[in-house]
């Protein structure tokens, strides 16, 4: 059903479909059923269905609360979006110096993910300034092919140009505030940097537990700015039960440029250590606790006490936490290859059987999985995988510890990374998804192609 409205100051415009109870409706928004003009339901734009919908923007997607003042105004203008992405940009900037500052780790998104002043979308802008780049995007308003050439090259300049992302984004802009709730899980995961940045406050709310897992490091710092409310810096508080921190590797340091002070309110105060125990003062008097006991001080010793004892030797153990080899228990990187050329191509092989192999050994037999992916447990050391195929098709994957310092080199490997690769096809068998398919299927069934296989790659 097709619905134009022309009542005075109910101006509407409808398209309905029965199927699925889906439709568009513009303007004056009422309810209608057949030519039955029904209650009024609110203005604006309304696109609903009862069943599945998408949106899909191979260039990027623009969501925003900010009104434009003319409707002649550019439809990918971003100026607001773009002001509250470099305001970001600056502030993460300031913290990520300042960290550096105090000796704590600085901002990925700050100062480059993959390298120095480096990011996915951007080999020459940290993460945070390449999306600021892409949200002021320029590209140009008569021909398509220049536009896509002027979003290539991350062009910002406005001289005949509209504004458009430069990259294939979705930038929402909320002019007041941005809601986002579930009734279940939410899930925020990215394959680069997830920012949480805020002018004023940031609060986290957990009515069960929270948990902070990292693969590297975790940096803390207060007062960059200013100090907190009454002098506060960092607060640690456990209304019930212990605080436990360990160091399971390495040292653990408690330094302060004023007083430490450590104290017990109904208990004893224990130091323990595998080896000694020493305390000492910058005027050069120490205790050293290890097989014995050694007082040292350039001045006098002073004793006061109604009794003194000094008995024979006595051997007393302390038990020690043991903690974890973190040698025998690596933290394992999952490695995924997506056998079609194509992210979008990946179903195409779905359940494909395939041998994988660790720098020419055997590692693994079975089949791809719904999404036509490879995926296994990396294992340190290891240079080169290869996935081998029925068809007799073999693919190489690289293990880099890092990215490669050339640009182009890198470049290719971070698409890489996100599923893209390149591949020059050179079996007899036609590069078409049916010819493929048909070698597969006769090589499944043993009609063609075991005698190469067995040769190429030997027996199961």
């Amino acid at each position: 059903q097709l619905v134009f409205d022309d009542t005075d100051n109910q101006q509407r415009a409808a398209l309905h479909s029965t199927q699925y109870a889906s439709q568009l409706n513009l303007g004056h928004l009422i309810h209608q059923a057949d030519n039955y003009r029904g209650s009024f339901r609110g203005t604006g734009v309304e696109l609903r269905t009862d069943a599945w919908g998408a949106l899909r923007a191979a260039r990027g997607i623009t969501l925003t609360t900010w009104a434009q003042q003319t409707d002649a105004e550019p439809a990918g203008d971003m100026a607001p979006a773009a002001a509250l992405l470099g305001q970001a940009d600056t502030l993460a900037q300031t913290l990520s110096k300042a960290a550096a500052t105090h000796q704590t780790v600085p901002l990925a998104a700050a100062i480059g993910s993959s390298g120095a002043n480096q990011s996915t979308i951007d080999p020459n802008a940290a993460p945070l300034k390449a999306l600021h780049t892409a949200a002021r995007g320029m590209a140009d308003g008569t021909d398509f092919d220049a536009a896509l050439a002027d979003a290539s090259q991350k062009n910002t300049a406005t001289a005949g140009k509209l504004p458009h992302l430069t990259d294939a984004a979705i930038v929402q802009a909320a002019k007041a505030g941005l809601g986002l709730v579930a009734g279940g899980h939410l899930q925020l995961s990215n394959g680069e940097t997830l920012n949480l940045m805020s002018g004023e406050d940031t609060n986290l709310a957990v009515a069960g537990k929270a948990r902070i897992h990292t693969g590297q490091a975790i940096g803390l710092l207060a007062g960059a700015i200013r100090p907190g409310e009454n002098g506060a810096g960092i607060t640690m508080i456990a209304a019930k039960d212990d605080i436990e921190m360990q160091a399971q590797s390495d040292e653990m340091k408690f330094q302060a440029k004023d007083e430490v002070t450590l104290s017990s309110i109904t208990e004893h105060i224990d130091f323990a250590a595998g080896k000694r125990i020493v305390l000492a003062v910058e005027g050069g008097a120490s205790i050293t606790i290890d097989g014995g006991i050694t007082v040292e001080c350039p001045g006098t010793i002073t004793v006061h006490a109604s009794q003194k004892s000094f008995s024979g030797p006595v051997r007393e153990s302390y038990e020690l936490p043991d903690f974890p080899d973190d040698m025998t228990n690596p933290l394992k990187r999952k490695m995924r290859f997506a056998l079609g050329a194509l992210p979008e191509a990946m179903v195409n092989y779905a359940g494909e059987p395939y041998r994988l192999l660790a720098d020419g050994k055997l590692l693994n037999k079975g089949v791809a999985d719904d999404s036509g992916t490879v995926a296994w447990e990396h294992i340190e050391g290891t240079t080169e995988y290869a996935i081998e195929l029925m068809t007799g098709a073999t693919f190489t994957v690289k293990a880099h510890d890092q990215f490669a310092d050339d640009a182009t080199q890198r470049e290719l490997q971070m698409l890489s990374n996100r599923g893209y690769r390149s591949h020059e096809h050179s079996s007899d068998v036609p590069a078409t998804l049916d010819a493929v398919g048909d070698a597969f299927r006769k090589t499944a069934a043993g009609q063609d192609g075991a005698s190469d296989r067995k040769k190429n790659h030997g027996t199961d």
